[in-house]
């Protein structure tokens, strides 16, 4: 019985973290409410869950402390239940129809009185915005005709000093063309790509980010932002040595951003940060939002070549910090 009592609890934080209610670290506070012959058993049991804070109240104790008269020792909670569900009562009304009649009035000339302050608030706001508009309309009027002056003059001195353009009208609506493409195509923010990111590491708590690098390039496996080139889109080869699992790289269009973040509060668990990065490098990869995502950088180089050394004391676990980094690359369509 104790052992599925604290299974369900445990159940249920589960549930109350996967919903972004509490942090899975956070010590849940649970009370219990128990017959005599349940509570030591409860109280062993209950010890070894973690990041749960257990307060086991016995019911004939509690009965006793509310001051509930019982004539019996207890062993459910019902007469707890009776008793908080018979505190609040409400009170039947008896009077006829006709001797609620003023009372009707009252409640009528109270209505009456509020919806007539209702109006009048209403019409004093409408007066007052209806007089606001006319001020910054003529106000608008006033300043429209100054501008209007300031542009004829402008443009009176312009046509006496204009000198007469060589340009085609077939060169001008090329580069108005050229310009629409670079405005529809070409010219975005980083506004969409780092939402997406932000959907994906909000699934991750104490992960907070750093650094945010992004620039544009027309191929997929670009660097930096210096080593774009516009005027030739070169893509190199894929080394043999590189997953075999990551796209090839190719040409496009593309919006590439350097993450860097770490883990808040880190108490130098390395087996539960790396797996938190292998889970966020899973997540971004399987949702389909991006061409390709890289971690270039984990809280701790496990690679086969690599030696590690370090000081295991409390101090130095506690001023470690666990830092990572990956390289997130978008493609966008042309309709985008």
């Amino acid at each position: 019985y104790a052992a599925d009592v604290v299974r369900d609890i445990e159940s249920t934080q589960r549930y109350l973290a996967s919903q972004r209610m509490v942090e899975r670290s956070d010590n849940v506070s649970v009370h219990i409410l128990s017959n005599k012959r349940h509570c030591e058993k409860l109280a062993i049991k209950c010890t070894e869950a973690k990041f749960i804070d257990f307060h086991i109240h016995e019911i004939n104790e509690v009965l006793e402390t509310q001051k509930i008269g019982v004539n019996e020792e207890q062993d459910f909670s019902s007469a707890l239940f009776c008793y908080l569900a018979t505190r609040k009562i409400s009170l039947n009304h008896y009077a006829q129809p006709k001797q609620k009649k003023y009372f009707q009035h009252y409640k009528a000339g109270l209505a009456l009185k509020v919806a007539t302050i209702v109006m009048l608030a209403a019409g004093i706001g409408f007066a007052s915005s209806s007089l606001i508009k006319a001020w910054i309309y003529n106000s608008t009027v006033k300043d429209t005709a100054l501008i209007e002056q300031k542009y004829k003059a402008k443009f009176n001195q312009l046509s006496e000093t204009r000198i007469d353009s060589t340009t085609s009208t077939a060169n001008m609506q090329h580069i108005v063309q050229a310009v629409e493409d670079i405005q529809s195509k070409y010219l975005i923010d980083p506004e969409k790509l780092m939402s997406l990111v932000s959907e994906d590491l909000s699934l991750f708590s104490d992960i907070r980010v750093t650094s945010f690098e992004w620039f544009q390039s027309n191929v997929s496996d670009s660097e930096t932002a210096k080593s774009v080139s516009w005027g030739k889109a070169k893509v190199s080869k894929r080394n043999s040595r590189t997953d075999k699992k990551k796209p090839k790289p190719t040409k496009g269009f593309f919006e590439i951003a350097t993450v860097e973040a770490e883990f808040l509060n880190f108490d130098g668990n390395f087996r539960y940060a790396l797996s938190a990065v292998d889970d966020l490098e899973k997540t971004m990869n399987e949702s389909g939002k991006y061409f390709s995502v890289d971690i270039i950088k984990r809280p701790l180089d496990i690679e086969s070549d690599n030696s590690l050394s370090g000081d295991a004391s409390v101090k130095a676990v506690a001023a470690e910090r666990a830092e990572l980094a990956f390289r997130v690359v978008r493609e966008v369509k042309p309709d985008e």
